[in-house]
């Protein structure tokens, strides 16, 4: 372990320096440019169908899109990006595992001059302090995201820059997931304001960067948030695989010991209350008569209400969402192992001695 988290030092420190060598030549050169471009961890582990990717080792499946097309797609965007000498910034997962290699096709095409790399421990990376200076640095307000996941690191980085005020626009080609269910996700960053655009759009420049102002909801943090299962009355749902997301759910809320509450003795905690198993319309309605607590449906533990049928207004998110955003705001993976404590050593102990599924689950399911 003392091995890899060298590795990883050095391998921080030395894009690190990379990074505040090129920031000044790069902001040089760019000027007259108005915005940018994020690659936001496009490792080869995280491609779906990659024969590199995690998703292979690991036998998953779920996913409709192939490795080719995906780094294609990246590198369509990145060429456009070349064109217009765009600052480039890549962002790399700090993963234990030390798989930092990107695709040979971005890899040949990345402009050392304007391109600034940068290793991150958190899944949005302007949580990081050093990173916001270099983003800073640079003087631009827009910016545009492409790489993996959209519901994950993709999500939490466009996040985190809405909430700074800055305009995010994201290329629908060139963002991907290990599971197709990325529909909550692209929904919810269009609520706090981010643009979605196709490569046509890009290469055409309808629509680039929307003039809104970000609304973002607050974070999902596990001292703030309560879950209320409503259980099944019937055992029709018992074995789809939204109810075993539901297990999954129930098993993670005990290690990380996220406070329950049954739909018969809801309190009125001004908290973040997290809603699933047989939610309907009516018994929505009348939760929300009962707390005037914000609730948030998590769509894919509801067997009965699809996410097409989920009115507008409602919040919503999926299981592997939460599950990520609470991890994100307990900076439980930007903590060295030895400093964590409570639930979170437990539930990192649960992992490393294969009790919880985690990722494995959540992407097959």
């Amino acid at each position: 372990m003392n091995n890899i988290k060298n590795l990883l030092l050095i391998v921080t420190a030395t894009l690190l320096l990379m990074s505040f060598t090129n920031i000044d030549e790069t902001k040089k050169s760019n000027q007259g440019s108005n915005y940018g471009l994020i690659i936001v961890d496009a490792q080869k582990w995280f491609i779906p169908g990659h024969p590199e990717s995690m998703y292979e080792i690991w036998g998953i499946k779920n996913h409709n899109r192939t490795s080719d097309a995906i780094i294609s797609s990246m590198d369509s965007v990145l060429s456009w990006a070349n064109e217009k000498k765009l600052p480039v910034f890549v962002t790399y997962e700090g993963l234990d595992s030390g798989r930092y290699d990107l695709p040979t096709e971005l890899l040949e095409d990345l402009d050392s001059s304007r391109t600034t790399h940068y290793v991150k421990f958190y899944y949005g990376a302007p949580k990081h302090k050093d990173f916001n200076k270099l983003i800073q640095k640079t003087g631009i307000d827009r910016w545009i995201i492409i790489g993996a996941e959209t519901d994950v690191c993709v999500y939490q980085t466009a996040k985190e820059l809405l909430k700074q005020g800055k305009q995010v626009t994201l290329v629908n080609e060139a963002i991907y997931s290990g599971r197709n269910n990325t529909e909550v996700s692209i929904h919810n960053l269009t609520t706090f304001g981010a643009n979605f655009i196709s490569l046509k759009e890009l290469y055409t420049g309808t629509n680039l960067f929307l003039l809104s102002t970000p609304k973002v909801e607050a974070a999902i943090e596990y001292k703030n948030t309560i879950l209320t299962v409503l259980p099944f009355s019937d055992t029709t749902n018992s074995n789809t695989s939204a109810a075993k997301r539901l297990e999954y759910l129930i098993q993670y809320a005990k290690i990380i010991h996220l406070k329950t509450e049954s739909a018969d003795s809801v309190s009125n905690t001004g908290k973040i209350r997290l809603l699933a198993g047989n939610i309907t319309l009516e018994n929505y309605k009348k939760l929300q008569t009962q707390t005037t607590d914000e609730l948030i449906v998590i769509s894919d533990c509801t067997p009965k209400l699809p996410f097409s049928e989920i009115p507008k207004d409602w919040h919503i998110h999926t299981l592997k969402t939460v599950f990520y955003e609470l991890m994100e705001t307990a900076a439980f993976y930007s903590k060295p192992i030895d400093e964590l404590k409570g639930w979170q050593k437990e539930l990192k102990k649960a992992m490393n001695e294969n009790r919880l599924d985690y990722v494995e689950s959540l992407q097959n399911l």
